[in-house]
């Protein structure tokens, strides 16, 4: 029995940091090469577990605007890509995630900086925007990542294996469940990463990418 409550408690232990809250504000747009400060801070949380990230709450209680993958590590650059509250769109990081890019379909850049939230904020003020299901996701092919704010990559993703379910075809959230168990409250949810069919939405459940 003793056994048993220690195993119980390394699991909660674990459970707890599983995931990160981070409060982000946005400080610039760059739009056709040229960078101008933001009029609008769209202040928001955004919640990192080991298989992606997602808008939240202050508590790591989803937004419901998707889920962004892991895609790829490199030159002190992080890769995320994935549904949005802007639509399918890459989130680039530097490795501490203090930086962020939100790089969108039509082009544009949002340049974001981590801070402390004000007293009493929670959790965005932002109106829900339709979802917008990702395109293929590119895969890195040797060329370096995208520098902060600027840069573009060249990517190939003919006959590759699936970056984000590592060629499962699994949703890399609820692993292939459909459903998923929040580690605050313990409730059972609807997998809003893959919207309840266990497939990973970058591949489609095929594990590879045509």
């Amino acid at each position: 029995m003793r056994y048993l409550f220690c195993v119980l408690c390394s699991m909660c232990i674990t459970s707890i940091t599983y995931a990160q809250t981070y409060y982000y504000e946005r400080i610039a747009t760059v739009e056709n090469g040229v960078r101008s400060t933001s009029s609008n801070a769209d202040p928001h949380f955004i919640t990192f577990t080991e298989y992606g990230c997602y808008d939240s709450d202050k508590n790591g209680f989803t937004e419901e605007t998707g889920f962004r993958d892991y895609i790829a590590s490199e030159n002190n650059i992080i890769d995320y890509y994935g549904n949005s509250y802007f639509g399918a769109a890459h989130y680039y990081f530097d490795s501490d995630l203090s930086r962020l890019n939100i790089k969108v379909s039509s082009g544009e850049i949002y340049v974001y900086v981590r801070k402390t939230p004000p007293a009493g904020f929670t959790k965005s003020s932002r109106t829900k925007i339709s979802t917008v299901f990702p395109t293929i996701p590119p895969v890195n092919n040797g060329n370096s990542l995208t520098a902060m704010d600027y840069n573009s990559t060249t990517y190939e993703s003919h006959g590759r294996k699936c970056p984000s379910c590592k060629g499962t075809g699994l949703c890399t959230m609820c692993k292939g469940k459909g459903w998923y168990k929040n580690m605050y409250d313990g409730d059972l949810y609807d997998c809003s990463a893959c919207f309840s069919t266990g497939q990973c939405k970058v591949c489609h459940g095929k594990g590879i990418i045509n």
